[in-house]
């Protein structure tokens, strides 16, 4: 963008979502064959009728599906039901895409309006997910059973994830801004032109700030809900909208808040924490488990 002076052709749009969508399709395609096609007729038995749920409709709903939007098309989603429904992600992924090159011209003419429409992306977001969970009465806790409509109604529309795509640009904005403060040579300039990167940088306990506030909102999403998670119907209407329209972004937030202090080079107590032998014995435990974690599913 900065050899075209910040603006973006059709070719180069068209360009770039079509390296989205090369990157993504081969797996896409070849699970949704190999699924539909074969491992769904391999076999027969009292329980393998649910083999074969996630593409009963595949027949008369393939259409969206092909054009990765079967996360959209149809509009009501049972669980386990569908058209190669467990595909969300990798839908979610290519229609987010449509809208990044458009966000990324925005950006390049105002950072002033980029940042504030990825404002609004992240509190649309929270009313958003807030009003379907009012819709559908949906309770705390991703297996509970009044959550029938969860995966339709807040996992897997792309009209729910704005806050993803307003954190992330602003994340990036930011690092750019870095990367630019790093490329002045005196701390006079730097003090002049980014006087709030400055500040960040040059004071140890901002940074160590920043990564005890994103820790903390880490481990709040972890386990504040955990009476909740046990007695769902204890939390009331607004409680229980207020987990699904809070709890994402502040946990993106507490992610943010850590990279945005390594990013200021105020990570190394952190690291050397990390290094110590009890954290590498858990983080070889971790990967132990997530192999046994296969094999028990």
């Amino acid at each position: 963008m900065e050899a075209k002076g910040g603006l973006l052709g059709p070719v180069d749009i068209l360009k770039f979502w079509a390296r989205k969508f090369l990157r993504l399709a081969p797996a896409y395609y070849f699970m949704w064959i190999f699924m539909w096609g074969l491992i769904a007729r391999l076999g027969e038995g009292p329980i393998w009728n649910f083999t074969d749920m996630d593409f009963e409709q595949c027949k008369r709903q393939w259409l969206p599906t092909f054009f990765f939007f079967g996360n959209i098309i149809p509009s009501i989603m049972p669980p386990y039901t569908g058209c190669y429904q467990f595909a969300w992600p990798l839908q979610l992924d290519l229609q987010i895409a449509l809208f990044v090159p458009l966000i990324a011209m925005i950006y390049w003419k105002s950072r002033v309006a980029g940042n504030t429409l990825m404002f609004l992306f992240i509190l649309t977001n929270i009313a958003v997910n807030m009003y379907y969970s009012y819709t559908y009465d949906l309770k705390i806790g991703f297996v509970h059973t009044n959550n029938f409509y969860l995966l339709q109604a807040i996992i897997s529309k792309p009209w729910t994830k704005t806050q993803n795509i307003g954190f992330a640009f602003i994340m990036v904005d930011i690092y750019f801004q870095i990367l630019a403060y790093r490329k002045v040579k005196t701390e006079q300039e730097k003090s002049i032109r980014f006087p709030s990167l400055h500040k960040i940088h040059t004071t140890p306990w901002i940074g160590n700030s920043l990564i005890l506030f994103g820790i903390a909102l880490i481990f709040t999403n972890l386990f504040f809900c955990t009476h909740w998670n046990a007695n769902p119907f204890d939390a009331s209407k607004f409680g229980n909208a207020a987990y699904w329209g809070i709890s994402r972004p502040s946990w993106v937030l507490g992610i943010c808040s850590i990279l945005l202090a390594i990013f200021t080079g105020h990570f190394n107590k952190a690291k050397g924490f990390l290094s110590t032998n009890n954290m590498r014995l858990i983080s070889k435990s971790v990967a132990v488990g997530t192999v046994f974690e296969l094999a028990v599913i």
